[in-house]
């Protein structure tokens, strides 16, 4: 069983959740696309290119926040979508063991 992921959108940026990458994971990008390998799983997951920033965000233990922010300047998006793709990516992540939650 694996935990909702909170939204990032009723995350204070003083107060913004942390993350942990499984040890079992490879990461590899190629130009603009990514791959990640689950080890135990034998499953391969495609990052877009705004996925990858985030996943540099969570591999350097860093808040997403920025990330979030720079997306929205270089893509030109709308806030609320750039949140639902990261709230969706974080939920999938987490559902296949990837990423947990970890406390301060």
């Amino acid at each position: 069983m694996t935990a909702d992921i909170e939204p990032i959108s009723k995350i204070k940026a003083n107060d913004e959740k942390k993350y942990q990458v499984a040890e079992d994971i490879l990461f590899r990008q190629v130009e603009n696309e990514g791959i990640l390998l689950h080890i135990p799983s034998g499953t391969y997951y495609s990052l877009s290119e705004t996925s990858i920033m985030f996943w540099q965000a969570l591999l350097d233990a860093k808040p997403l926040t920025p990330v979030v922010d720079q997306i929205i300047n270089e893509y030109e998006v709308e806030r609320d979508r750039v949140v639902a793709d990261l709230q969706s990516f974080l939920q999938d992540l987490s559902d296949c063991n990837i990423i947990s939650s970890s406390d301060h």
